[in-house]
């Protein structure tokens, strides 16, 4: 009887344990589900971690998709159009799930925008960071793993069409962005102030060179409740935006939102995920893994891992069309003296290498025949050629 009580002991205070860590979890980011939840489904993959699904998605979504860009005192601001854009593209981050598709994890650091950059003289493209991308003060932004962003996560506009209301009327289809994508630099540029995350992305005024434009700044105006964020009673000075504590984020009813349990494995790697867990992460860590991993304007390697640590290509077996030819940057006087030597190099080592065998065989030719022989040899040949001349008038003769 003893051991029947004990193990009912240990089976209740394992259900009680395992209740208490999703009403934590669930706890943590009340908020989130709550006002997330009529916009789509919870989904609880491998390691605990719990994701967000839209409902709908059309066909080639991605984030940060519909909107407009406003430089505010913060960098770059997403204004989303959509109705959830207002949590989901100021916290958290996205991944492409293979199975599930488009899915958000969520993360209580509010930024402008989680975004990374690709530009050149002509045009200026941005994609969702993934969760694999961190922030920290010391460091902005660094990866936890070598991660590809896939072609297809990728919009490009030019600089005149940037800071549309209605910029997604100007993206570059789909079957061009590989060629784009090969012409910009890659650019991420994080910083903190005043306690905020700041995404300053490409330089403000060179945007405004590119574009022609003056753009102006607004100032982000913090809100706490959801209704507040489009009353901003017609001001074109201040952008609203919904900035929480973690206080305020873990509040929300819970009760009626349904977490289902993940059906197969996602590609994404859980294990390998920093955001929304604990901000004291060991300094020494994340240096190593930045050095092992992407940093600022340094070309990724265009694989990930995916489901059974099997390394695929992550444009999802599409095949990708050649852009049309962009306008490129004028080299400067630098890039056109190495373009020069690297020619002058090329053609010094286009010319034959002389070997001993072909230097001596070219003097024993020479001695062979000596410049004299080959001038008799001349006048004989001209002198053949009179003697033919002269035969052929005495003929007519």
């Amino acid at each position: 009887m003893k051991k029947i009580f004990l193990i009912a002991v240990f089976l209740t205070a394992g259900l009680l344990f395992q209740a208490n860590t999703k009403a934590q979890g669930g706890m943590r980011y009340g908020f989130f589900y709550s006002n997330l939840a009529p916009y789509g489904s919870w989904i609880e993959l491998n390691n605990g971690v719990t994701v967000w699904r839209p409902n709908f998605m059309r066909t080639n979504w991605a984030p940060y998709e519909y909107g407009q860009w406003i430089w505010t005192n913060n960098g770059w601001y997403w204004d989303s159009y959509e109705p959830f854009g207002w949590i989901a593209y100021h916290y958290g981050r996205w991944y492409y799930d293979d199975y599930y598709g488009w899915i958000w994890v969520p993360d209580d650091q509010w930024a402008p925008a989680w975004v990374e950059w690709r530009y050149d003289n002509d045009y200026i493209g941005w994609a969702p960071l993934p969760p694999y991308a961190n922030f920290s003060v010391s460091l902005g932004i660094h990866f936890s793993i070598n991660f590809f962003t896939p072609y297809s996560h990728w919009h490009f506009v030019r600089y005149n069409h940037f800071c549309n209301p209605h910029v997604s009327n100007y993206y570059i289809g789909h079957k061009y962005v590989s060629g784009f994508f090969s012409r910009t630099k890659y650019r991420t540029n994080y910083g903190f102030q005043d306690g905020r995350v700041v995404n300053r992305g490409v330089d403000i005024n060179f945007i405004k060179r590119r574009s022609g434009q003056n753009i102006k700044i607004r100032e982000i105006k913090a809100v706490s409740n959801p209704s507040n964020l489009r009353n901003s009673n017609g001001s074109r000075n201040e952008v609203r935006s919904f900035i929480g504590s973690r206080e305020e984020i873990s509040r929300g009813n819970t009760r009626n939102i349904e977490i289902r349990k993940a059906d197969r494995n996602s590609t994404l790697e859980t294990s390998r995920i920093d955001i929304g867990r604990s901000r004291s992460i060991n300094r020494e860590e994340i240096i190593n893994r930045s050095s092992e991993n992407r940093t600022i304007n340094r070309e990724p390697v265009p694989t990930v891992i995916g489901r059974d640590n099997a390394v695929r290509s992550n444009n999802n077996r599409r095949e990708q069309k050649v852009a049309p030819q962009v306008n490129q940057p004028r080299n400067n006087t630098i890039e056109r003296r190495s373009t020069n030597e690297e020619r002058i190099n090329t053609r010094r080592e286009a010319k034959p290498n002389y070997t001993p065998q072909k230097v001596e065989r070219s003097r024993e030719i020479q001695r062979a025949n000596p410049p004299q022989q080959r001038i008799e040899r001349r006048s004989s040949g001209n002198d053949r050629s009179n003697n033919s001349s002269n035969s052929s008038r005495e003929r007519r003769r």
